[in-house]
């Protein structure tokens, strides 16, 4: 992975009066969570054909 970035979060959640659904339990349970970069997930080269 020769010229790549990546970035790796650490540490202990506090997950004190967190929702079923939050990220928090998630990965508490096993699973990941997907922070998206870009609010407008619009495909923008979609619309331009």
């Amino acid at each position: 992975m020769e010229n790549n970035t990546f970035y790796i979060m650490g540490g202990e959640f506090q997950a004190d009066d967190n929702p079923p659904d939050s990220d928090i339990i998630c990965v508490q349970n096993g699973y990941v969570s997907i922070t998206p970069l870009k609010l407008d997930m619009t495909d923008e080269t979609f619309f331009q054909k």
